[in-house]
């Protein structure tokens, strides 16, 4: 016999978690139409997978789930290219700022090749690692929210956090020289 179901009401849901969701995805996603599109996708997923919603966990930490698993397989899409999906993980990188396109043709194509070598770097890491980078560092989740949305231990967290930030620097080493100032 398996557990009942949760009863989510998925109108107040849409109607309280919406907008936040629609933030979230642009951090990945930054074209708002693009976005939004996205978003009507995550709720229809809701939708589609509300019976295996078992009320353990909160409905908008599913929600969130759903919406971030959106966002990376659209960034794993066959259409898009490395520079795209470069800046929509690296958007509010702080290499990454609102006034590029005045920058001199040489710095927009430095910044080009830095964001290249770090989406590299980023795929070369294990999964698990890559995982706490995009929601520790990324999406800004905490060590404890990681952990739960891993099923692992916070140390373990951490390890890997470690770990990745660690191989990222070796990757990226070559980078260091070009913003020390």
């Amino acid at each position: 016999m398996t557990a009942p179901t949760a009863t989510l009401d998925l109108n107040a849901l849409a109607q309280q978690h919406s907008a936040r969701l629609l933030a979230r995805i642009r951090r990945y996603l930054p074209d708002l139409d693009e976005a939004k599109d996205v978003l009507q996708d995550v709720w229809l997923q809701v939708l589609r997978k509300r019976d295996s919603f078992r009320g353990t966990g909160s409905a908008e930490g599913w929600t969130l789930a759903i919406a971030r698993n959106a966002c990376l397989m659209e960034l794993r899409a066959p259409h898009r290219n490395h520079q795209t999906r470069s800046v929509a993980l690296l958007r509010h990188n702080r290499w990454y700022g609102a006034g590029e396109h005045q920058d001199a043709p040489d710095m927009q194509a430095m910044r080009s090749d830095l964001r290249r070598d770090i989406w590299q770097a980023l795929s070369e890491l294990p999964v698990r690692q890559r995982k706490v980078v995009v929601l520790r560092l990324l999406e800004g989740r905490s060590t404890a929210d990681t952990a739960r949305e891993l099923g692992c231990t916070p140390a373990a967290v951490k390890s890997y956090l470690h770990r990745a930030v660690r191989r990222l620097r070796v990757s990226l080493a070559h980078w260091r020289p070009a913003f020390v100032h």
